[in-house]
């Protein structure tokens, strides 16, 4: 046997146009309810939004690790394939693939993205014939990779700011 749940209605005397007090005021505290309800779903929504904008730990001194490979190439004049073979940039490129998984930002996921994108230019780019190519997409990633870490002390200090 089952129990039948009263379902929540509005009073026919409020749908009806009736001037019931009871009624009217049992519904102007429903709406209330209802839109406190609301407001506190988007303010909590809001809140763990903006605490998951921090960047991930270890972003920013991964992002200063390539900024130094985009300086080590264009102090160079350029570096071909046996550099990004290397252990130490495999390593900076498995990290920076594990970290910008985690980042939730728009604009630092672009400016790592657009990072990434130039670091792959030059490893495409590392055949001498080419390293006038490959300068320039350094100075390109510096110049995303030094925006990126800029981005980073801006949503630390937001966090701090808190």
């Amino acid at each position: 046997m089952t129990i039948p749940t009263p379902v929540p209605t509005i009073p026919v005397d409020v749908v009806n146009g009736g001037t019931d007090p009871v009624a009217i005021i049992a519904v102007v505290i429903a709406a209330l309810s209802l839109l406190g309800t609301i407001v506190a779903a988007m303010w909590a929504f809001i809140g763990v939004r903006r605490r998951s904008a921090v960047p991930p730990a270890g972003l920013a001194e991964a992002l200063s690790d390539l900024n130094d490979s985009f300086n080590d190439i264009t102090a160079t004049g350029g570096r071909d394939t046996s550099y990004f073979l290397s252990d130490d940039q495999q390593n900076l490129r498995s990290r920076l693939d594990v970290l910008a998984v985690h980042i939730v930002d728009d604009k630092l996921n672009a400016l790592v993205g657009a990072a990434r994108v130039e670091r792959l230019d030059c490893w495409s780019l590392s055949n001498p014939r080419f390293f006038p190519k490959q300068m320039d997409a350094a100075d390109r990633g510096k110049a995303a990779a030094s925006r990126a870490i800029e981005r980073c002390g801006e949503l630390y200090r937001d966090a701090a700011g808190r």
